[in-house]
């Protein structure tokens, strides 16, 4: 047992010498991977084993993640341990994403998502690291380890007994068991709740205040949104999912929550960037490189509220909405002028004027898995990883020279009429 450790050992570090990043390998437990994405992503699997960086544990649980990338050929899984473990010197928590990245040519976006995240708040709980990783001997290639959403010390560490998290999420919402649709039309699910004890009572507080936030919200009365909202994390959250103008944001994984029933709402943690920074994965229609921008305002009105057209058979109007509905509080939210400064002084404390610094983290993260990356994009058909890169940073400099005069000088965003 002792020798076939020191060879398991040898190989890790070998491995790691060669792509530049550590091995996981993971046993599973008569079950094939094949089966694993036959039967969907919401089965669990359980007693397998894996190793990582010299460590060996037993009792590990798998199962799959995602919803729009769970179709792809390249697939991400959550993993789930006896007990906390400290993956990579991330933080000890029971539950870890293995995310694929294979909609990302550059690998990186998640990565400075959560970089860019931890320079607008500095008590964001997110951060990550890459590894290489096979399941039963199959490489797999390149992936990110992080955290997942949930209440825990070491992500939201929400101590009263009837705290929270709940996920708006208009695109998949309706697949959860447990959805409820907002007054707005908006869908939100239970992400994850301290003790579920008194639950039915506690998400009935929690929807009753969102509803009444997205009335006052739609009102532009700011005193009140105040007595509701934590405001700050709001405009925290638009900082960071604007500037790497993240598409999904407001859409899907727009995380909210409370530590208890008298709390105010919070908005985040801010997560999934994949398609954000310009992905070109996406297409030029979705880089959204003036996500906010004025010029945008009658197209974020029909994400928010759908087109409306005069049917003359019937002599009415239709409204058609969009199957990726914008939320529609953070749709009035940001055309409120007290929030709008909120949004502006938080840029001017956090990221402006920071364009080298985010520059060289992408010069230092890309650096450290590029031989990784180059063999993962040969696997699984990606576009040229030194392109992509140059792709990236040339975008984030744009970025920078954009906010920066935007939300770094004082000037107005033109206003409308608030629509709840």
């Amino acid at each position: 047992m002792v020798f076939v450790a020191v060879i398991c050992v040898y190989y890790e570090s070998e491995r790691k010498n060669s792509v530049g990043v550590p091995r996981m390998e993971m046993f599973l437990n008569g079950v094939s991977l094949d089966v694993i994405h036959e039967n969907g992503k919401d089965l669990k699997y359980e007693h397998n084993s894996l190793s990582l960086d010299g460590e060996y544990y037993n009792n590990v649980e798998i199962k799959g993640r995602g919803n729009y990338t769970w179709n792809d050929d390249k697939k991400s899984y959550r993993l789930k341990f006896n007990g906390k473990v400290d993956l990579l010197g991330l933080g000890a928590v029971r539950k870890w994403a293995l995310i694929s990245n294979n909609m990302d040519d550059a690998y990186l976006r998640n990565d400075l998502g959560f970089y860019i995240a931890k320079m607008v708040d500095s008590e964001y709980p997110f951060s990550g690291d890459f590894l290489d990783f096979t399941v039963d001997g199959e490489d797999l290639g390149l992936y990110y380890v992080t955290h997942v959403v949930e209440i825990s010390k070491r992500v939201l560490d929400l101590r009263d007994e009837d705290g929270m998290i709940i996920e708006l999420d208009n695109g998949y919402c309706k697949q959860e068991p447990l959805n409820i649709d907002l007054a707005s039309g908006d869908c939100v699910t239970v992400k994850d709740m301290v003790t579920d004890d008194n639950m039915d009572k506690n998400l009935s507080v929690f929807i009753e205040q969102i509803n009444r936030a997205q009335e006052v919200v739609a009102d532009g009365d700011y005193k009140k949104m105040t007595e509701i909202l934590d405001i700050e994390s709001f405009a925290r959250y638009f900082v960071v999912n604007e500037f790497v103008a993240n598409p999904d944001a407001y859409v899907t994984s727009f995380f909210m929550y409370k530590n208890g029933v008298d709390d105010k709402i919070h908005a985040g943690p801010a997560w999934d960037f994949d398609s954000a920074f310009g992905n070109r994965r996406w297409g030029d229609g979705a880089m959204n490189e003036g996500f906010y921008a004025p010029e945008t305002v009658m197209a974020r009105r029909w994400n928010a509220f759908g087109k409306s057209h005069y049917d003359e058979v019937t002599g009415e109007w239709i409204v058609e909405t969009e199957d990726l509905a914008v939320s529609k509080m953070m749709y009035n939210m940001v055309e409120i002028p007290e929030f709008w400064e909120e949004v502006k002084r938080v840029y001017r404390e956090t990221l402006l004027g920071r364009r080298d610094e985010v520059l060289a983290y992408i010069q230092k993260r890309s650096g450290r898995i590029r031989n990784a990356a180059m063999l993962d994009g040969e696997k699984w058909g990606k576009m040229d990883f030194d392109d992509a890169i140059r792709y990236l940073n040339w975008w984030v400099d744009q970025r920078f020279l954009t906010l920066d005069r935007v939300l770094g000088e004082k000037i107005q965003l033109p206003m409308k009429e608030s629509v709840m």
